[in-house]
C-alpha cells in the first residue's frame, strides 16, 4: 500500500504520521510526492508504525513505463 492510500485510510495527515515515526512534517510531504525515499532506520519506523501494510518497496516505482516514472530524466 502506498503512504498516500495509507494516510488517507486512517484519516491521518502527514504532520500527524510524521511526529509518529519521528520525522518532519516536510519529510513525509517529500515521500508523498516521490521526492524522496526513506532511509532504512526510517523505513522500519514506518513498517512498525503501520503494521508491515507500508513496506520498502511502496516507495518504488516498479511495473510503470519508464518516461512514467518520477525519478525518470531523459538524456
Amino acid at each position: 500500500m502506498k503512504l498516500a492510500d495509507y494516510l488517507k485510510c486512517h484519516k491521518l495527515s502527514a504532520a500527524d504520521f510524521a511526529e509518529r515515526i519521528s520525522v518532519h512534517e516536510t519529510t513525509v510531504y517529500r515521500y508523498l510526492r516521490g521526492e524522496r525515499i526513506p532511509n532504512r532506520d526510517t523505513l522500519e519506523r514506518i513498517l512498525g508504525e503501520t503494521k508491515g501494510e507500508v513496506t520498502a518497496n511502496d516507495f518504488f516505482s516498479y511495473g510503470e513505463p519508464l518516461s512514467e516514472r518520477r525519478d525518470f530524466v531523459a538524456a
